[in-house]
């Protein structure tokens, strides 16, 4: 597989709003802004990325979410500028687990805090996730989506990869998006 240095991932974009966003690669040392990240998103943002109520990661959590190989577990950060410096807002990660990795498949996930969402912030972080999962020979990517959460089903629809749905028992949706 063609790799990405983690350390040296780094592009500049704007949001819909026209205001300058960092997307990186995401760090060890970021532990703390990651753990930070998580007071700035509402109840609903944050079972709607881990379906469940979690208001805190735990040192385990923390140690897989910033220590990664960047090529089976890729994570981004976006950071808006601001008069006061850098500002996280959002991340966007994939991994590869055992069973998606025979055949070239990562689970994607966001988050995004809820003051920043609709700017196109986790369009940004798809975008160059999907740069990434394209260099490390990924065939699709796999999100498990609740079907209220618009704006995650909004970014993957309008992501121009083709997309297929699938319904689990559980009501979650499957949504799967092609990188070939």
């Amino acid at each position: 597989m063609a790799t990405i240095q983690a350390q040296a991932y780094e592009a500049r974009e704007l949001t819909l709003a026209g205001q300058s966003v960092l997307i990186r690669s995401i760090r060890a040392e970021d532990k703390p802004i990651l753990q930070e990240g998580m007071h700035h998103l509402s109840k609903e943002s944050l079972y709607a990325r881990f379906f469940t109520f979690k208001s805190e990661l735990s040192d385990v959590e923390l140690k897989f979410f910033t220590e990664m190989d960047f090529v089976h577990h890729v994570g981004l950060m976006a950071t808006l500028t601001t008069a006061d410096g850098d500002r996280p807002v959002g991340v966007g990660r994939y991994i590869m687990s055992k069973d998606l990795e025979k055949d070239n498949r990562a689970e994607l996930a966001f988050a995004v805090d809820d003051e920043y969402q609709g700017l196109g912030i986790g369009t940004l972080l798809l975008k160059h996730l999907t740069v990434i999962g394209k260099a490390n020979k990924l065939s699709q990517f796999v999100a498990f989506v609740l079907p209220t959460n618009r704006k995650m089903l909004g970014v993957l629809r309008q992501s121009g990869l083709p997309i297929q749905y699938k319904k689990d028992d559980a009501g979650v949706l499957e949504v799967t998006l092609d990188l070939k």
